[in-house]
């Protein structure tokens, strides 16, 4: 069967210029109509798959190799992952969660244990000085895993 280039291209899922470039040892048995050039579909095919060529494409080795080593490359990962060296995203997002949780906590206690303190102090440098207190003492605890 005479076949175009263009055609060969839609049949093949390959670049034209690909396409060309497999068959530039190959002349067209004929030029079309449209001055397309043609050639024999069973001399063109086995030219761009490399059969009888020695490229091993159309055995399968070479995806096989890629997929061996995309499954090392998995299990490998799956292997840090369990020895902790490392951790997934979903438990990272889960303790940034979890603490942000507890510092949101911690800090909006502070008013509650202040403010009958506050309510009576008088001296600005003093009120400054229990906040600080209690704003340090929550972060500090914070860092201590409490």
């Amino acid at each position: 069967m005479r076949i175009s280039l263009s055609k060969l291209c839609r049949l093949t899922g390959k670049s034209y210029r690909t396409i060309r470039a497999k068959l530039e040892t190959l002349p067209p048995v004929e030029i079309g109509k449209s001055g397309a050039h043609l050639h024999e579909s069973t001399q063109a095919l086995p030219m761009i798959y490399g059969i009888g060529t020695g490229d091993d494409r159309l055995d399968g080795s070479a995806e096989k190799a890629r997929l061996d080593q995309a499954r090392r490359v998995h299990q490998e990962l799956v292997n840090r992952e369990l020895e902790k060296s490392l951790i997934s995203r979903e438990a990272v997002n889960q303790e940034l969660f979890e603490l942000g949780r507890r510092v949101r906590d911690s800090l909006l206690t502070i008013p509650d244990r202040v403010s009958p303190s506050l309510a009576v102090e008088v001296n600005p440098v003093r009120v400054h000085e229990i906040l600080l207190t209690e704003i340090t003492t929550a972060l500090k605890d914070l860092t201590n895993g409490h």
